[in-house]
């Protein structure tokens, strides 16, 4: 973390750096909707007259497109605290509060460390929901 005011410049860096990461969820948010509606729009043409383990692979892919939409708006909110701590650090920079920049870097560790967990999860969501979906798709074009 910077220690002097001539790092300034590094933390609006790492602000933009938040603001792609929150952009990144957006569009992991969508992506998984857009999957989840793709497979729910042709449950009935595709899945009712499926193998009876085909069905489970699309309702998992179902459940797991769920969780990914869960989990990468859980990460919103912690990009935007993680702005504000940002904002919070240059504020004690200006200030020379060593304090209160301690205090927002640690709030910034904390922070960064619930957000790659939550990306994790959501990425492993998301690849085995499609995962998911393309093992349907074996399963009925084998049969």
């Amino acid at each position: 973390m910077p220690e002097t005011t001539s790092d300034l410049e590094w933390i609006e860096r790492m602000k933009e750096v938040q603001r792609i990461q929150y952009d990144y969820f957006k569009h992991l948010t969508t992506l998984g909707s857009g999957s989840a509606l793709f497979t729910i729009a042709f449950w009935e043409k595709l899945f009712m007259a499926a193998e009876p383990a085909a069905r489970i692979c699309g309702f998992v892919s179902i459940l797991l497109f769920a969780c990914t939409i869960v989990l990468a708006l859980s990460a919103l909110p912690i990009i935007g605290n993680i702005i504000l701590y940002i904002n919070g650090v240059q504020k004690a920079q200006i200030n020379n509060d060593q304090k209160a920049r301690r205090e927002m870097v640690e709030k910034i560790g904390k922070s960064l460390d619930k957000m790659h967990r939550l990306d994790n999860l959501s990425i492993f969501a998301y690849c085995f929901g499609i995962l998911s979906l393309i093992i349907y798709a074996a399963i009925n074009i084998f049969d």
